[in-house]
């Protein structure tokens, strides 16, 4: 038989064995998952817990790491302004932007006749509802 004494107050508070405890017991849990009988909602609400008391991954959990670093100077002042994007490769500006589609509808004589009748819809409104307002 073998023993020894080790008084907590001396350790850093960070030695790892209380990871490796978690990890064992997130894997006996995912174990226990495993069995025909075992409530499933329990056994992941314990993972968890046990992952997130240990900062550990498990299959139910994952960290995020957050860097709170500034990324501009305090006294800096931002400007907004437009920033020129360009086109994904092989794309051309005038088929996205440019001159309208030549296909063997008229769609320029469709958008008049649509302003057209978007205007004489919007008269009629007007007198139906009374008038001028």
């Amino acid at each position: 038989r073998w023993s020894e004494r080790v008084p907590l107050s001396a350790t850093a508070g960070d030695s790892g064995i209380d990871r490796l405890w978690a990890r064992r017991k997130i894997a006996a849990l995912m174990d226990r998952m495993t069995e025909s009988n075992a409530d499933r909602d329990a056994v992941r609400c314990e993972v968890t817990d046990v992952a997130l008391r240990h900062h550990l991954v498990s299959s139910f959990t994952s960290l995020v790491a957050v860097d709170l670093t500034p990324s501009v100077a305090r006294d800096a002042v931002c400007v907004a302004r437009a920033v020129p994007v360009h086109l994904p490769a092989g794309w051309d500006y005038e088929h996205v932007f440019g001159q309208m589609p030549r296909t063997a509808t008229p769609a320029r004589l469709y958008l008049v006749l649509a302003a057209a009748l978007a205007a004489a819809a919007w008269i009629l409104r007007r007198l139906a509802s009374g008038g001028a307002a």
